[in-house]
């Protein structure tokens, strides 16, 4: 549940967001001026409240069991915060890509309407434990993952992954792509 602060302020973030329509006298520019500093104020870096106002990681909190075939429970997951990187970012991948095939799935149908899912750096907190399962949940899901990460962040991908290309840049500034695993 987000709390009612992080609510309100996005809710003026919106609001000051929107331009207003038609012929607009100076002191409403004014009004709308000192509002907007004030906002701006909330989340300086000195601010008590920048943190609450600005992670989304604050700004929603998710439970979640992991329960494996037998229904024996592996794991809980309550509140985002309080696991690894790479826990985090298995749940953030399940959660995501469930909501992706929800969204782009066909009621009965295998794979979803459009398969190819491009993540940047995506998965470059998790160890291959953590990596796979996320991997194997998209797979399962009927996407197709498509993966941007850094060359010393690909160890824990590539065992999942079919394909592995490395882009190269050259001296005269043209990019060519290399295969490391895959045809």
């Amino acid at each position: 549940m987000e709390g009612q602060d992080v609510t309100s302020f996005r809710r003026l973030l919106r609001e000051l967001a929107t331009a207003p329509a038609g012929d607009v006298p100076l002191a409403e520019h004014e009004r709308r001026y000192a509002r907007m500093a004030r906002l701006i104020d909330r989340i300086r870096s000195d601010s008590p409240e920048r943190r609450r106002l600005v992670d989304v990681r604050d700004h929603v909190r998710i439970s979640a069991e992991c329960v494996d075939l037998a229904g024996n429970h592996v794991s809980v997951y309550d509140h985002i915060a309080g696991k690894s990187g790479g826990e985090s970012q298995e749940l953030v991948a399940f959660i995501v890509g469930a909501a992706l095939r929800y969204q782009l799935g066909d009621a009965g149908a295998a794979r979803p309407r459009y398969a190819p899912v491009f993540l940047d750096e995506a998965f470059i907190k998790a160890d291959a434990r953590f990596a796979g399962r996320a991997v194997g949940a998209w797979r399962g899901l009927g996407f197709q993952l498509v993966v941007g990460a850094p060359l010393d962040k690909v160890s824990a991908l590539e065992p999942h992954a079919d394909v592995v290309l490395q882009a190269i840049k050259d001296a005269g500034g043209r990019s060519r792509l290399v295969t490391l695993v895959g045809e």
